[in-house]
């Protein structure tokens, strides 16, 4: 029996959402994740940055022949994109709703 696309995760959704909240301890745990899982994609997201502008500052460098210009102009760039996206990133993480039950973030 093939279970379509998609389903695993209906399925789960539909499950967790009958449990009582006294009973989700599991739930309330990997929400605490939630802002760390969030922090590693913009460390990702930071690294791609900067290795995409420079390799391809690099390989400008290469074809064109004008050593460092396009290296450091890649560096720049990438450097800007970077801290920009991070901050976008950042000010989401740190912006969330309180947790329910009026603790908020502790």
């Amino acid at each position: 029996m093939q279970v379509p696309r998609g389903a695993f995760t209906i399925e789960c959704e539909r499950l967790v959402t009958k449990i009582p909240k006294s009973e989700k301890p599991l739930a309330r745990h990997i929400q605490g994740y939630i802002p760390a899982l969030k922090l590693i994609g913009i460390g990702w997201y930071f690294a791609t940055a900067v290795l995409l502008g420079v390799g391809g500052g690099y390989w400008l460098d290469q074809v064109t022949g004008w050593s460092p210009i396009f290296t450091l102009l890649g560096v720049v760039l990438a450097l800007a994109s970077a801290f920009y996206g991070a901050y976008k990133m950042i000010a989401g993480v740190i912006a969330r709703p309180p947790v329910e039950g009026g603790k908020g973030q502790e």
